[in-house]
């Protein structure tokens, strides 16, 4: 559903827009488990909360980043969509290295005892997946600049080929 709404803002004010809002969404999860660590408190409100930012963060991953990626590398669409399972695929193997090397020694707020028995540090995960929120952003702005630079690059040297076709 939202990949359908995201597509409709996306003509108005552009792909760059979503990705911000899907990055935002992102970040807002671990956000609420940083000020409301206590989720046995948790109403229906913070449960929704969570599942709409889910699901907003994952509707812009599957259909807007796609398509950056497809506007990106348009003369190579199969090693950029391979990138981005290149990219998910180290996502993980990080994810799971730093669950067992980032313990944490005893029980407290952001230190959760899981049914296994062990101690797992959830703010330094919290933490990270802010921080890569907010590189996401500035990252995709940064691609843009140098997308843009590089089509006029790729621009001119046209009109000079024109030209010097022309001239022959």
């Amino acid at each position: 559903i939202m990949s359908i709404v995201f597509g409709t803002i996306a003509c108005k004010k552009g792909k760059g827009f979503v990705l911000n809002i899907g990055a935002w969404s992102f970040f807002m999860v671990p956000f609420l488990f940083v000020i409301k660590p206590n989720t046995e408190s948790w109403g229906w409100f913070s449960l929704l909360f969570v599942s709409v930012m889910m699901g907003v963060g994952r509707a812009t991953f599957e259909s807007t980043l796609r398509a950056v990626f497809a506007d990106f590398f348009s003369h190579e669409k199969e090693g950029a969509f391979a990138n981005i399972i290149v990219q998910s695929g180290v996502s993980s193997v990080v994810g799971f290295w730093l669950s067992v090397n980032l313990p944490c020694h005893h029980s407290g707020m952001y230190c959760i005892k899981f049914r296994d028995g062990g101690l797992h540090n959830t703010l330094a995960f919290e933490v990270i997946t802010m921080v890569t929120s907010l590189f996401a952003i500035f990252g995709f702005r940064r691609a843009a600049a140098l997308y843009r630079q590089e089509m006029r690059v790729d621009e001119s040297t046209k009109d000079v080929q024109r030209i010097n076709t022309l001239a022959v």
